[in-house]
């Protein structure tokens, strides 16, 4: 089923905090989250194992439960194998997750791996099919020296995984998800996909994605889909109220960008939030966004900065004050 079919909204719901990222909720309001989004149009939802390390894909399974399969979207993603851990073993990621499941996540991109995690994801989501699967986290930032290692284990046999999935008819359309589009590149050479999911590479604060390379994959009908514009919440947050800038501490020059944008919203009146949205949508080459919350305001809020007129002269302040550096931002 193509996302733009069920989803009118170019709005979809990322589940990272359905996994308690950054806070924990009940499970009463992780089912208030999801209905609420479901109130407001949106059909579009999304998830991984490792979000909660399973809690999510859990949450969302059991909610989505109460509506026909056929009547919204789901993607989630492989390369990450759950494994169940002792009550006292700590795991680097659990900052990200409070009070996680009780397993910790193994990388594994191989056939066998990919297999296995897909199983258990069916499994946690109470499906017996996926609509988009994504392979989840394949670049060098996240691996670092085993980078490589994990590359070739995908290339050799990964994929061959993926592409079976997708010829059974077990998922709709397969892809690539990361938060660093340079590391698609090596990817795209060796295997046809769907779907890209780029993670806050595209924002206010963060404008390093390539417009040809967009341009390619347009081109080739690979969908794409941004998430984190609000790099994890810090563009939204009142300024000084957040240390996360996509998983990592906000570097300086980071704040000083955003600075700059605060002061620019409140000199035109105008919610950053809603100038956030716009301009990536403003964007022809990219026809959805996915947004988390963990308040049902903060999904009301982003519906409702979508209708938000922006005006001209807000652009070319971000323009003059060297937030928007890139000569083909669409604005």
């Amino acid at each position: 089923m193509e996302i733009s079919e069920l989803n009118q909204l170019p709005i979809g719901y990322g589940g990272a905090n359905l996994g308690n990222l950054y806070t924990k909720i009940s499970d009463s309001e992780a089912k208030n989250l999801v209905n609420t989004a479901w109130e407001k149009g949106i059909r579009y939802f999304d998830t991984a194992p490792f979000y909660g390390y399973g809690l999510s894909e859990h949450r969302l399974g059991y909610i989505l439960r109460e509506y026909k399969q056929e009547s919204y979207v789901l993607s989630t993603k492989v390369g990450r194998i759950l494994r169940p851990r002792s009550a006292n073993r700590i795991v680097a990621t659990d900052k990200y997750f409070i009070d996680p499941v009780p397993f910790y996540c193994e990388f594994d991109y191989s056939y066998d791996g990919i297999m296995r995690s897909f199983e258990d994801s069916l499994n946690r989501l109470s499906r017996n099919t996926i609509d988009l699967l994504l392979i989840h986290d394949l670049d060098p930032e996240t691996h670092k020296k085993n980078y490589k290692i994990h590359l070739e284990i995908f290339l050799k046999s990964g994929y061959k995984a993926l592409a079976k999935i997708k010829e059974e008819g077990l998922t709709s359309k397969i892809g690539i998800a990361t938060g660093y589009w340079q590391a698609c590149n090596p990817l795209l050479k060796e295997i046809e996909i769907d779907t890209l999911m780029l993670s806050g590479c595209y924002t206010l604060l963060n404008q390093s994605l390539n417009f040809q390379f967009l341009e390619i994959q347009t081109q080739k009908n690979i969908e794409l889909i941004v998430c984190s514009i609000f790099n994890g919440g810090i563009l939204v947050k009142k300024y000084g109220d957040t240390n996360q800038y996509n998983y990592k501490e906000v570097p300086n020059e980071v704040l000083q960008k955003l600075k700059k944008i605060h002061k620019i919203s409140e000199e035109f009146n105008t919610s950053i939030g809603a100038i956030a949205i716009n301009f990536v949508l403003l964007n022809p080459y990219i026809k959805k966004i996915l947004i988390g919350a963990n308040e049902c305001s903060q999904i009301e809020d982003n519906i409702n900065f979508l209708t938000q007129k922006i005006s001209p002269e807000v652009w070319i302040a971000l323009k003059d004050s060297g937030i928007l550096q890139n000569d083909k931002c669409f604005y």
